[in-house]
């Protein structure tokens, strides 16, 4: 939750060119429903893997879902006053957020969850990120001015003889390590060297 409000601003300055902070509290609240409901439907499951607190959860598990509906309710009231626009993808999220909780997605064999599907299980929260990171800033506000991403190049470090183009700049950046991971160390890179652009030749 703390990394998708976090996230949400980063990516909303880098959009718009303002500091969303105000939307955190809709972010927040959002990734809070689905997992306070994610708890109150996964009881018996969560009661077998002896997670902490779910005896708890279970003796209120009604109290808990009214008022997780009910907050859901409000909340959507009090954003669309604010923000209209932000109101039709936040009943996108809440309902992906339903259709994981609850079996309400239909399949082939019948009425499943979103959780319960290999792909869409972490297909979901990645659409879920996606919209409440991206799509909340620049819903939030249609007037926004969407810029490029040029102010992701303050995070590229010039080097002598390094061209103003943002790959090279990144692809400079790289120090050995990360040239291991990304497959590329047969290029030489190190943290002193910048990484040689142009065709690689395969082994063998």
């Amino acid at each position: 939750m703390l990394i998708a409000m976090v996230a949400m601003v980063v990516f909303g300055w880098l959009m718009t060119g303002k500091y969303h902070v105000e939307l955190m509290v809709w972010v927040a609240l959002d990734w809070f429903l689905i997992n306070l409901l994610n708890r109150v439907t996964d009881i018996d499951e969560d009661l077998r893997n002896e997670i902490p607190g779910t005896e708890r959860v279970a003796r209120r598990k009604r109290v808990l879902t009214f008022g997780c509906f009910a907050l859901m309710a409000a909340s959507f009231v009090a954003s669309h006053w604010f923000w209209p626009g932000l109101t039709v993808w936040r009943a996108i999220v809440q309902l992906i957020g339903l259709g994981y909780n609850y079996r309400i997605v239909p399949t082939l064999s019948g009425l499943s969850r979103f959780k319960e599907i290999y792909f869409f299980k972490n297909f979901g929260s990645s659409v879920l990120f996606v919209l409440t990171c991206f799509v909340y800033p620049l819903a939030s506000d249609p007037s926004a001015r969407v810029m490029g991403w040029r102010p992701a190049r303050w995070w590229a470090i010039r080097r002598p003889g390094c061209t103003s183009d943002y790959a090279t700049q990144t692809a400079n950046r790289l120090t050995r390590r990360e040239c291991w991971a990304a497959g590329l160390a047969d290029l030489g890179c190190s943290r002193s060297t910048e990484l040689p652009l142009g065709p690689v030749r395969p082994r063998g």
